[in-house]
């Protein structure tokens, strides 16, 4: 398993969040991430490779697995309020915990890009 890179991510649409007298507070990216046997505990993906300095919330659009057949993958963030965030991903096919995966994930993520 090959470390995640910039070059799997593609960012569909980048948004400023802000206050009603136009302070910036975050940055809401839908991002494609082309997973292989990445997501688990082994393969991480750093929040700085989705080109965040601190991630604040992740939600699954859209899994479309090649490995394992018939994964069910969900988004959970790993160190919440670090420098350090991680994406991790659960896969629950018959019980619920840390796998890699492979495929393409379709994520909302909010964070920092200070």
């Amino acid at each position: 398993m090959a470390a995640i890179t910039a070059s799997n991510v593609t960012i569909l649409t980048d948004d400023t969040i802000g206050t009603a007298s136009n302070k910036r507070v975050a940055v809401r990216r839908r991002l494609q991430i082309a997973l292989t046997a990445q997501g688990g505990t082994a393969g991480d993906i750093p929040a700085d490779v989705l080109g965040f300095d601190q991630i604040y919330s992740a939600t699954p659009i859209l899994f479309l697995t090649t490995a394992p057949a018939n994964a069910c993958v969900g988004v959970t963030l790993d160190a919440w309020g670090s420098n350090n965030n991680i994406l991790t991903y659960t896969t629950v096919n018959g019980s619920t915990g840390p796998a890699n995966v492979s495929g393409t994930l379709i994520v909302d993520v909010v964070g920092d890009t200070n």
